[in-house]
């Protein structure tokens, strides 16, 4: 096992870990036939404890995923960055106009949906702009109709959706990251979590 490995070449006793984190997948976090089972295995002071990144990105998908307001948002997002994507003339004549680019995100990736609603919330009139640009543009009609139809999904409930998850996304992303920092110690991630 590639961390068994890691732990002798490092020179680090096994018998000395005290606990272990990863994500919620069967091959890590198993009972029976996980990391974490061969770990316990070998020394059963090594407490498993899932990792607490990972779990807040799953709180966020879990929270989310029964609202279809919100599943309708973050599609118009992904739909807006494929229309663009999918072309490299479309693609040439967004970035003309941004600043930085559009991002694509993961249904459970957490850290690309900020990326990708941060990129549009900061550029979304030169977006909106773009895409009319494109509607009354001499590409072909399939462009222009599917341009039109981006338009009329960027209305008011939309951008009070872009500025409200813009807001709670950069929270969730800030503690993410703090999370996922090499330097943590518990002594700090307790500070962190009590000014949080």
């Amino acid at each position: 096992m590639e961390i068994l490995t890691k732990l002798k070449a490092d020179e680090l006793d096994v018998q000395n870990v005290r606990g272990q984190g990863y994500d919620n997948g069967a091959n890590m976090s198993g009972k029976y036939h996980g990391v974490q089972a061969v770990i316990l295995n070998k020394n059963n002071l090594a407490t498993f404890i899932p990792c607490a990144a990972h779990c807040l990105n799953l709180s966020g998908v879990h929270a989310a995923s029964p609202n279809g307001k919100v599943q309708f948002f973050f599609d118009v997002i992904q739909k807006i960055y494929t229309f663009f994507v999918k072309s490299t003339t479309r693609w040439k004549i967004l970035m003309d106009t941004l600043k930085i680019s559009l991002k694509g995100h993961s249904d459970t990736r957490w850290a690309s949906k900020a990326q990708a609603v941060k990129a549009m919330n900061s550029q979304i009139k030169e977006v909106f702009k773009v895409l009319q640009n494109i509607s009354d543009s001499e590409l072909n009609l399939e462009t222009k109709s599917t341009a039109k139809n981006l338009l009329q999904l960027i209305n008011f409930d939309f951008l009070c959706l872009l500025n409200i998850w813009n807001q709670i996304l950069s929270s969730i992303d800030r503690v993410n990251q703090a999370l996922q920092n090499k330097s943590l110690s518990l002594e700090k991630s307790f500070q962190f979590a009590t000014r949080a």
